[in-house]
């Protein structure tokens, strides 16, 4: 399965390379991520820390860009138009 996940993300990675957002991310060195509570994807644990597939997807591509990564709490139907 981690296969399955980081071969597209190695193809998307190499395709945004070029990107004027990914440009921003570099000058920033933070990428931000849109994300709406939906167990097990993305959901906060007892102690309020946000946990969940999603954040754990989203804080290996930082770590292993050099990004720090800030989570943006986000309503389900406005993730699409926040692009």
């Amino acid at each position: 399965m981690g296969l399955a996940i980081s071969i597209p993300l190695m193809t998307a990675s190499a395709v945004a390379s070029d990107t004027p957002n990914l440009d921003k991310i570099n000058e920033r060195g933070t990428i931000r991520v849109g994300m709406s509570t939906f167990v097990p994807w993305a959901m906060r644990n007892k102690q309020g820390e946000l946990v969940g597939f999603e954040i754990d997807v989203a804080k290996r591509l930082a770590e292993d860009s050099g990004w720090k990564v800030e989570f943006v709490p986000t309503a389900w139907d406005g993730i699409i138009p926040a692009f």
